[in-house]
């Protein structure tokens, strides 16, 4: 057995309490969601099964997942899948348990995502195994956290626009940092004194990149879109019912 497969083995036994203990302490840094370069989870779950997979990790990310590792990289350090030295983390550790279980193997695992590459179908409907571990990983993720709980008010979707609102009114330089490009910020104006209904004003990597990895894991029922062709009116943010179900209250506020 290579130290690589060992590690593998030793992830897949790793208790899930430790997780838990892991989403906490990603918590406790500051959000960069600009580290957020792709919008296909994918890209971000497989890079914990390439660190324990026989091979370079860089390597095996850039022949399974995507061309650009170093940003895969970034993405799951930001996610909380690997230490800032590029160690699994326990929520890593996690993610390649779930690989081995799923498909007997780490590089099994990463050879199957790499038949997703580009395609446009939901990662959740073509490995629904996947979906409670996708959605572990994305739906804690602070950023993501913070727009879930709001969306979990509402029984009918929110436009763009109604969505950084609403978050402004819970807290308007977080909402103003996760959305808003530096220069539509400038000189902390306040979220109302932005045009939002104008695309060029948002940062691409929520609106895209997020949000595409949360339609993909099935927590939101539209894809991401780019900021050079996304219309803000038309732009809807809404949590999908099983989700909303399984994870909490369904009711919503009625409005």
């Amino acid at each position: 057995m290579t130290a690589n497969q060992d590690s593998a083995t030793v992830a897949a036994a790793r208790s899930t309490p430790t997780v838990s203990l892991e989403i906490e302490q990603a918590r406790q840094r500051p959000p960069r969601v600009t580290e957020l370069s792709f919008s296909h989870p994918k890209n971000y779950l497989g890079v914990p099964l390439a660190v324990v997979g026989s091979g370079q990790t860089g390597a095996l990310v850039r022949q399974h997942l995507v061309s650009l590792p170093g940003r895969a990289k970034q993405g799951a350090i930001e996610l909380g899948l690997l230490t800032p030295d590029g160690a699994c983390t326990p929520l890593g550790d996690h993610v390649v348990a779930a690989g081995v279980k799923i498909h007997g193997s780490a590089e099994a695992a990463l050879t199957t995502f790499d038949g997703l590459h580009g395609s446009p179908k939901r990662f959740c409907n073509v490995f629904p195994a996947w979906q409670d571990t996708a959605q572990r990983v994305f739906a804690t993720y602070e950023p993501a956290e913070f727009i879930i709980s709001t969306l979990r008010n509402y029984d009918r979707p929110l436009t763009l626009p109604e969505l950084v609102e609403t978050l402004a009114e819970k807290d308007e330089q977080r909402t103003a940092r996760l959305f808003l490009r530096a220069d539509s910020n400038s000189n902390r104006q306040a979220v109302e004194d932005v045009d939002l209904t104008d695309c060029s004003n948002y940062r691409g990597e929520p609106i895209s990149q997020l949000k595409g990895c949360l339609f993909h894991t099935g927590i939101v029922t539209e894809r991401g879109a780019d900021t050079e062709t996304i219309d803000p009116a038309t732009d809807h943010w809404a949590l999908e019912q099983p989700f909303r179900a399984q994870t909490g209250d369904n009711r919503g506020d009625g409005r």
